[in-house]
């Protein structure tokens, strides 16, 4: 699925395969991880990928979010540094002339639909440096709740998210 502006086109995938280098193309996401360094078909699926392509740089940004069935507790006791491990510090992206190049993934976001807090932010940032603090910082690292009928918290968080970006 694909949505496009005057600024950029946003590429939405649905638990796609992110294989490792060797079954990977130029522009694609890589796993990275060492866990899984002898392990050729191994590939990591994260419930929702976008890829932001800019018109104005040419660069691209991965957001990643996955969805934990849990409560907004549980997703900040054991959620939330499980996917950065894997998906911030795992995955890289394969450049134009075929080597790694920059560090694509701008958010790690936790979706879950069950009670507790609207937005659940990591342990990494203090709460100025999150998403919606004083002086944010980028990659977004968090979780948010989210259900079809209240949709409005995460359509803020990202509206946010997509201002830093284009900064």
């Amino acid at each position: 699925f694909v949505i496009s502006n005057d600024y950029c086109e946003i590429e939405i995938y649905y638990e796609p395969k992110i294989w490792r280098k060797c079954n990977s193309k130029v522009g694609d996401p890589v796993v990275v991880l060492a866990k899984y360094e002898h392990i050729i078909d191994h590939y990591l699926s994260p419930d929702f990928l976008l890829n932001i392509n800019w018109k104005s740089n040419k660069s691209n940004d991965l957001l990643i979010f996955d969805a934990k069935y849990s409560a907004a507790s549980s997703v900040r006791d054991y959620a939330i540094d499980k996917l950065i491990n894997r998906y911030f510090f795992g995955i890289h992206q394969i450049g134009k002339d075929g080597n790694m190049g920059r560090l694509p993934i701008q958010a790690v976001w936790a979706l879950y639909p069950k009670r507790g807090k609207n937005v659940v932010n990591s342990s990494f940032y203090s709460s100025e440096h999150c998403l919606g603090g004083s002086s944010p910082l980028l990659p977004s690292l968090g979780g948010m709740n989210l259900k079809p009928s209240k949709q409005t918290i995460f359509k803020n968080q990202l509206s946010l998210l997509m201002q830093k970006l284009a900064e």
